[in-house]
């Protein structure tokens, strides 16, 4: 059954726990932001977000690729976007001597909202195609 090798192939508590270490540090941006905190804490918190993006999506691709997963590409591809302007919007952070803008933000807001609980609450039988069924 297709259910059981998703259940085998993914933790999914692993995955709910790497979800709210990104949510965790997105929050703590947010307070930062709000609280006027010291710039390098800013800066800290931002490397910690953009290692933790990159260890959520190696984890799920390597989920996608061992259930055999007909998106893999696809996700991987995702992913490789997703990081790309995380990187330039931390960039852009930096130069700006840790000083936080809301364009950032609306990234942060429209990435958790399309990809953590747009799509990933999505992909479970999506990860894992079903079997043909043969008629007998």
């Amino acid at each position: 059954m297709y259910l059981e090798k998703w259940t085998q192939a993914v933790d999914r508590h692993h995955l709910v726990k790497e979800h709210q270490k990104l949510i965790d540090r997105v929050n703590l941006l947010i307070s930062l932001y709000e609280e006027n905190e010291d710039r390098e804490k800013v800066l800290l918190t931002l490397d910690q977000l953009e290692a933790a993006a990159a260890d959520y999506f190696a984890l799920e691709e390597a989920y996608f690729a061992a259930s055999g997963s007909v998106y893999t590409e696809l996700i991987t591809a995702a992913h490789k976007s997703l990081l790309a302007q995380l990187a330039e919007s931390a960039s852009k952070i930096r130069s700006n001597k840790g000083r936080i803008g809301t364009e950032f933000f609306l990234f942060l807001t429209a990435w958790i909202s399309g990809d953590i609980i747009g799509f990933d609450w999505g992909y479970g039988g999506a990860c894992v195609q079903p079997p043909a069924v043969s008629a007998a």
